[in-house]
């Protein structure tokens, strides 16, 4: 993803249905501007997600297809501005989702 060292300003970056390497949300993360991301159906595992850890603009999260459990609550819980989190179909049984809600109570989740 050597293209997005050019993009330090941009601010929304949709990735949705293409397989992405490991690496790959490393470099996303150097986009410090970034305040929206979609990674829905990218075939990256929640481990990949950690990169993002402490990013300070991010708003918004699509996770779409994303399998989840406690190390991705640990890099959500990090973006300090965080206010939306999809993660449909991401395999979180009815506990993990009502852990995630008392974690995140200021982000709005779309959970399913």
């Amino acid at each position: 993803m050597q293209f997005l060292e050019g993009l330090s300003g941009l601010r929304q970056l949709m990735v949705n249905r293409q397989a992405l390497l490991t690496g790959a949300v490393t470099a996303i993360a150097s986009l410090r501007d970034l305040e929206d991301l979609s990674l829905w159906e990218t075939g990256l595992r929640e481990i990949d997600l950690q990169p993002l850890h402490g990013h300070q603009q991010l708003r918004k999260l699509n996770l779409a297809g994303i399998r989840l459990r406690r190390p991705g609550l640990r890099v959500f819980k990090s973006l300090p501005k965080l206010e939306w989190l999809m993660a449909s179909g991401t395999g979180l049984s009815r506990v993990r989702k009502l852990v995630m809600a008392r974690a995140l109570p200021s982000v709005e989740l779309r959970l399913s």
